[in-house]
């Protein structure tokens, strides 16, 4: 008796240890970046924006923790970043102004949220300085990303080393690339970091190779959400029109057009002032996702899944991108004076929401989502715009080396993955509200949680001063579609420098290019291993240690307080008792899984690299001559260099293009440098 109760408490000790030396980190850095507090009329009003929302992480939508799977370690990721918040541009201040005119014009009395409406004038107090610019808001979401990714993947950075970002060349997406780079890097940002800038039209090679290929796509045209987004405004907006008219006594009269950039200036106010917008209480819960929804619409038919050559525009950078990933970390680049640099193993891309909304739609992330309805709210949906392209939005790809059991012969990577409902310790896995899924919304109701709850007793994994001049406002290249939508739908979207003039690109300015680039050393590719446990059977000596403890049986750690009989991707094969390492890749949106349909049997709904390769080739593939889609054949392109992926054909680079060669050649002619 005495010998079991030994027995017993040096397995519990054991259970203890084991569990404090395998708990996942506790981070310093808060998982969001500023307060997003309720109004007066809405719960949470700064998360209903769509794409004019300040960061936030995103919910939960798929059931999967972000934390590092079970087994897994990540020796490479790549971030694709929108830029920070903003100042409003040009045409968007001038609408803010225009309805300034219109109250002042008026003689009225106006009641309840609307009081404040007599006194309201444009919050910008040097718009000169400001329009288009990045805001304060905006330079601390970029610098505490910095300081996010490099304690989030400690192994990925040996301190001293050069570190290299990039940017799509345009002012406020350069400005979060150096504020990036200073959260990373600290006080030796400015000698150790380098900014390299992509000048999506400053040569006719960069036609699909740069950080903005629409802008060397003359057949590109963004739809704004097309007729779904317009039948959408004519159904919403009426009635909160009416609701906020019968608040006004006087000769001021709301039109719908004034009405649909309210939520706007609720955004745009608050991340300005840093201080809750009043237009923020001037709208329901109801009415803020009724406008979310019309942002869902404005990018869905706009320029991502829902429509056909935007939704291609950024599967030659894609392609790309894996080929570095699939080359794996600590390969060496040519820098712009020929010597090698190493390439990052945290690479770190900077864009504007144009081209993070078609990188989504080239991912695969999105593919089963049905069409939108442009009548209605369904009852569940998955693509929501403030979930991956509000500012500071991110698109994430970890590559993790994971020890996956073999299962008679063959490999399984889910033998413990998440059983639906089910609790640890009290805590649920999934955040839910009324018992439904976070991120979805379910008969008219929305739910969102922005907070996650994760298994305690996980075995651990390791992840491991040049200035712009202010007359630089708008220069280089790339879209803003989504700060022209908060209008109406059809209104002219925000286009590169093809020569719109509205938004990003109406001026052929270019910021300086400074030719600055770094070589070093190559950067510790070294990663702690994770701690193989099997949870089947028991292998205990006594007396019990950490070194000793091979197999503990689920009966000592935390267990589910209640589970149901639907499983997620569980193994129905015996275990061997063998492992084998594999290598995966896992797609996050705002710091949320999203599995790619076709293909998540992988470690926490990861999908084998070698697989999603193949997928994005594929889908390249079937995208045809994306040259004469765009209707530039007649462009020469010389090859310089395959790159990868590449197709030469004749001498000229092929019919999809390098997609990113920059990662690996900074001596391209349309690459400049800034320091951060």
């Amino acid at each position: 008796m005495a010998a079991v109760l030994s027995f017993k408490m040096n397995l519990a000790s054991a259970t203890v240890l084991l569990a404090l030396a395998t708990a996942n980190p506790v981070y310093l850095a808060p998982e969001q970046d500023i307060f997003l507090p309720s109004s007066d009329s809405a719960s949470e009003p700064l998360k209903w924006l769509g794409a004019n929302s300040p960061w936030f992480a995103g919910p939960d939508y798929n059931g999967e923790s972000n934390d590092v799977p079970d087994g897994c370690t990540v020796e490479q990721v790549a971030y694709v970043v929108r830029h920070g918040s903003r100042y409003p541009d040009t045409g968007a201040y001038a609408e803010w102004t225009a309805l300034q005119t219109k109250i002042q014009a008026a003689n009225f009395t106006a009641t309840g949220s609307m009081a404040f409406l007599k006194d309201w004038k444009p919050v910008l107090t040097n718009p000169s300085l400001q329009i288009a610019q990045e805001s304060s808001t905006g330079y601390k979401e970029a610098y505490d990303l910095g300081y996010k990714l490099r304690t989030r993947y400690p192994k990925l950075y040996s301190y001293g080393s050069p570190f290299v970002s990039w940017a799509n060349l345009y002012p406020r997406v350069v400005q979060t690339a150096q504020n990036f780079v200073r959260g990373f890097l600290g006080p030796s940002a400015s000698t150790l970091g380098q900014v390299i800038t992509v000048n999506s039209t400053g040569s006719p090679q960069a036609l699909f190779d740069s950080l903005s290929p629409s802008d060397m796509c003359p057949n590109f045209k963004d739809g704004n959400g097309g007729t779904a987004a317009t039948n959408w405004s004519s159904i919403y907006l009426p009635p909160i029109t009416a609701r906020l008219n019968a608040l006004i006594t006087g000769n001021l009269t709301l039109a719908t057009t004034d009405v649909s950039i309210f939520p706007y200036l609720c955004g745009f106010e608050s991340q300005i002032t840093g201080a809750l917008s009043p237009w923020c209480s001037v709208f329901t819960d109801e009415e803020l996702r009724q406008y979310e929804y019309a942002q869902d619409l404005r990018y869905y038919y706009g320029i991502g899944d829902g429509v056909d050559l935007p939704s291609k525009m950024m599967l030659p950078f894609l392609n790309s991108l894996m080929g570095v990933i699939a080359d794996g970390p600590g390969q060496n680049g040519t820098a712009k004076n020929g010597s090698a640099f190493v390439i990052p193993n945290i690479l770190t891309t900077f864009v504007n929401d144009g081209q993070l909304t078609e990188l989504v739609a080239a991912t695969g992330v999105m593919s089963d989502q049905s069409p939108l309805d442009g009548t209605k709210i369904p009852g569940t949906w998955k693509y929501i715009a403030s979930h991956f392209v509000s500012m500071r939005g991110t698109v994430a790809f970890e590559r993790m080396s994971c020890k996956v059991p073999v299962t008679n012969g063959t490999t399984t990577a889910n033998t413990r993955r998440y059983v639906t409902g089910e609790k640890w310790q009290g805590k649920g896995l999934n955040a839910t509200h009324s018992g439904k899924p976070p991120g979805q919304y379910t008969n008219g109701t929305a739910i969102r949680t922005g907070s996650r709850s994760t298994p305690t007793s996980k075995p651990v994994s390791s992840s491991g001063s040049s200035k712009f001049s202010s007359t630089i406002l708008s220069s280089g290249s790339g879209s803003d579609t989504g700060s022209k939508f908060q209008n109406r739908p059809g209104s002219s979207s925000e286009s590169g420098s093809s020569g719109s003039n509205n938004g990003d690109g109406n001026s052929n300015s270019k910021l300086p290019e400074f030719g600055h680039s770094h070589s070093g050393s190559p950067i510790s590719s070294s990663l702690l291993s994770p701690i193989p446990i099997s949870f089947s059977t028991i292998t205990v000596t006594a007396p019990v240690s950490i070194s000793t403890v091979t197999s503990i049986p689920t009966s000592v750690l935390a267990q589910p307080t209640s589970t149901s009989t639907s499983s997620k991707s569980i193994s129905t094969s015996s275990p061997t008792g063998q492992t084998t390492t594999k290598t995966y890749i896992r797609i996050l949106l705002n710091d949320a899984v999203y599995p790619v349909p076709t293909c998540q049997d992988g470690p926490g709904k990861s999908c084998l690299l070698s697989d999603y390769v193949k997928y994005v080739g594929s889908k390249l593939t079937a995208a045809g001559d994306l040259r004469t889609r765009c209707n530039v054949s007649a462009v020469v392109l010389t090859a310089n260099g395959g790159g990868n992926g590449t197709t030469v054909v004749n001498g000229t680079v092929g019919a999809s293009g390098r997609g990113a060669s920059f990662y690996k050649n900074l001596g391209e002619s349309w690459l400049g440098s800034v320091v951060p």
